[in-house]
């Protein structure tokens, strides 16, 4: 795994010389990287990262690569047609390799989530986070019902065999009913593919952890997961969005 200021990117796991190859390059467009606000065009990051990885490592062959692109940024400029470029990028090099996209709402305008959607990504990522009544509070930028309406818009306008994504954070305050809730909004937006995971306290400046989730609720969750009919649910105090994001892929 090679983290990069603020992006994370499931791309080769332990191999320190991918991120030695492109770390000048990631440094000099991440640096005004941050939660809710990206200043420079994420277009100029995402294609660099893929170009400058392609031209100096074997990266490109691999099957599974997480573009991430949080959060509900008030400037959308360029930020889906850099997305779309990277998973074309990819798939010009590998038909055959396997992509997700993590991406914001796109405030659910159907004509950037179809330039994200359509681009070819095998997995359509977006967020949810919480319960709905948690959801002004913990992500005030964003909206519960405009993340649901993202994921039936990513599933009407994505290529056939395309699947759909969500995450939940528990810790925050939330009820095992108000997830249950939640669960069943997403399938019925036509979530496929669930990840549930222990909210950290990124600093003291965030919203403090309101309960450690036991493990045995974690258990509880997945098998809420698997009545409802997601294809896959991973569900654990470490579990994050692009958790094993291959191996949720192979067993959806």
């Amino acid at each position: 795994m090679i983290q990069a200021i603020k992006g994370t990117y499931d791309i080769l796991p332990g191999d320190v010389a991918i991120w030695h190859a492109v770390e000048a390059r990631l440094r000099a467009v991440f640096h005004s990287y941050g939660f809710g606000e990206i200043r420079t065009p994420i277009f100029e990051a995402t294609e660099l990262f893929v170009r400058g990885v392609g031209e100096e490592t074997d990266i490109v062959s691999k099957e599974m690569y997480t573009f991430t692109d949080r959060d509900e940024s008030k400037s959308l400029t360029l930020r889906p047609e850099g997305t779309a470029a990277c998973v074309r990028a990819v798939k010009e090099r590998n038909i055959a390799a396997q992509v997700e996209v993590l991406v914001p709402d796109f405030h659910a305008r159907p004509d950037l989530i179809r330039a994200v959607a359509d681009s070819g990504p095998n997995v359509y990522n977006h967020n949810v986070e919480t319960v709905r009544r948690l959801s002004r509070s913990v992500r005030p930028q964003a909206g519960y019902d405009r993340s649901l309406q993202v994921l039936r818009l990513a599933r009407r306008v994505g290529r056939p065999g395309m699947k759909s994504k969500s995450g939940l954070m528990v810790g925050l305050g939330e009820s095992p009913s108000e997830v249950r809730e939640a669960m069943e909004d997403l399938r019925k937006a036509g979530c496929e593919i669930l990840t549930v995971g222990q909210y950290l306290r990124p600093t003291a400046a965030h919203r403090p952890v309101a309960e450690f989730v036991p493990p045995e609720q974690f258990e509880q969750y997945r098998r809420w997961g698997e009545e409802l009919g997601f294809s896959f649910v991973a569900s654990g105090p470490y579990v994050r969005s692009s958790y094993n994001a291959f191996e949720v892929f192979e067993n959806a």
